[in-house]
């Protein structure tokens, strides 16, 4: 609910004439709303044990994980421990995919992993900005959108082994993203070329 929400916010942004105004205005609805969500989930989770539902326990099992494989990562340096991570309390199941990269990759891999996220991104925002079409605008924001979605996905569950293609696939089609005027004046540069060439025959 919570990556629905945020890529529901991000889809309002090409409604603005003023498209910077209105991502800088989203970005700070998104860091307000990160605080206040982590608060929440800190009350949700402290509670008696006995007490607990079912969401509240899946909950607590997660803030769980994420403090005691910290330090698992962090001994597995740069490389990670592939596919010898140790078990800590008995908790097979790590949904996060981002401790799993950090886990199984090391620090090298989830430096990687972040840039990649944070490169998505950028290159969706950057191309919202300076397309002047409205419907090249909200193709940059519906791909902004759904890498909010991955992201955010990403950090509260393991989204198994198909995800990753499917998530390469929309990071390339994301990286496609180009200014028409860019390639206007590409074109524009380059010679002209006649269509047909003729060659003269000797006989």
């Amino acid at each position: 609910m919570i990556a629905l929400a945020a890529a529901f916010t991000i889809l309002q942004i090409p409604k603005f004439k003023k498209t910077k105004l209105a991502t800088a205005v989203v970005a700070v609805i998104f860091i307000m709303a990160a605080v206040s969500v982590k608060q929440y989930f800190a009350h949700y989770v402290n509670v008696d044990p006995s007490t607990m539902t079912e969401e509240q326990a899946s909950a607590a099992y997660r803030r769980t994980m994420n403090i005691a494989y910290q330090s698992i990562a962090e001994q597995g340096g740069w490389f990670g421990w592939a596919g010898a991570i140790p078990v800590v309390g008995g908790q097979k199941s790590i949904d996060n995919h981002f401790l799993l990269v950090h886990l199984m990759q090391g620090e090298l891999g989830y430096i990687l992993f972040i840039l990649i996220a944070a490169e998505s991104i950028r290159t969706a925002t950057a191309a919202s900005w300076s397309f002047q079409a409205s419907e090249d605008r909200i193709f940059a924001c519906s791909m902004m959108a759904i890498f909010a979605i991955f992201w955010i996905t990403y950090y509260v569950v393991y989204m198994g082994v198909q995800m990753p293609q499917i998530k390469f696939l929309f990071l390339g089609w994301g990286q496609s993203l180009a200014s028409k005027k860019a390639g206007m004046r590409s074109i524009a540069k380059a010679p002209s070329q006649p269509r047909l060439r003729f060659q003269q025959l000797h006989t």
